[in-house]
């Protein structure tokens, strides 16, 4: 008889895996969403605005005098040239680009989210209402165990 209940114990606790379930489950649900998403594929609109650049640019002048001295037969001729040298330099600060998206893929995502979140909390639950009876199944177990023990002696 303690080898029956032996081997319907073993059987019971190594037949309650939820894990093992629940991947079963997920994997079916995974086929049956791609399944759907192959069949009716989201809209997705989506556009680039045109985006805002920001330029910044420098000036430098640099003045310089050149004086030049030009001798023609007895004639002394000066010339004073006024050199002006601009250096500008440009530089992109930012440019941002607005992607905007299409919100039906926004809401799928969200309410997938939301339906994992909720299917984990549940699996959780039933995994520890699982292991309180698989508790309470052993605590009977070996209670009647003692009782037969201490009744036989």
């Amino acid at each position: 008889m303690r080898v029956y209940w032996t081997l319907l114990c073993v059987l019971m606790l190594s037949g309650c895996d939820p894990i093992k379930r629940a991947m079963k489950r997920q994997q079916r649900l995974d086929a049956a969403v791609s399944e759907y998403l192959r069949r009716n594929p989201p809209r997705v609109d989506t556009m680039y605005l045109p985006g805002d650049t920001i330029y910044h640019t420098d000036t430098i002048v640099n003045e310089n005098i050149y004086v030049d001295t030009v001798r023609l037969n007895d004639t002394v001729y000066i010339t004073k040239v006024n050199w002006r040298e601009y250096l500008t330099t440009a530089y992109v600060r930012d440019t941002i680009i607005r992607r905007v998206s299409d919100c039906a893929e926004y809401i799928h995502l969200r309410d997938q989210n939301i339906v994992l979140q909720d299917r984990y909390d549940s699996e959780r639950k039933r995994a520890k209402s699982y292991m309180w009876a698989v508790f309470a199944l052993a605590l009977v177990i070996i209670g009647s165990i003692s009782f037969k023990i201490v009744r036989s002696m």
